[in-house]
């Protein structure tokens, strides 16, 4: 892992055994895409309606980082033939959620900060998520 974003997914990887967390990639997205600590996207999640070792469903994490200041804005971009190996190469600067059938990943630019990284996960929807004005 060479990118700071990656770093911070490591770190963030800490924490979640800290908590005794499990399937919190949503909040690990959240944090990053937010530029928040673990803990604020977690105290977020969990008020959006996360339970502690589940995922969550779009309608939360959306309204979690609406809590955080962030809006959610859907990326027109056909997922055909998009995975979490190439759908980087097609996202321009900025901080994106990328889903997958039951996992949501977070990506900074065209770099994948998650441990999808390289992997063959079909892309379901694409958001870029932008500061609040």
């Amino acid at each position: 892992m060479t990118s700071p974003m990656k770093e911070k997914f490591s770190k963030l990887c800490a924490k979640t055994s800290r908590y005794g967390e499990k399937n919190d990639c949503t909040v690990k997205a959240v944090a990053i895409t937010c530029r928040t600590s673990y803990e604020n996207a977690h105290a977020a999640c969990a008020a959006q309606g996360r339970r502690k070792g589940r995922g969550m469903y779009p309608s939360q994490y959306h309204a979690a980082i609406a809590a955080l200041g962030y809006t959610v804005k859907p990326v027109k971009l056909s997922t055909k033939g998009k995975t979490a190996g190439n759908v980087g190469a097609f996202l321009k600067g900025g901080f994106y959620l990328v889903t997958f059938r039951g996992h949501v990943a977070a990506f900074h630019g065209s770099v994948n900060c998650d441990w999808t990284a390289g992997r063959r996960h079909r892309v379901k929807s694409v958001y870029k998520v932008v500061k609040c004005s």
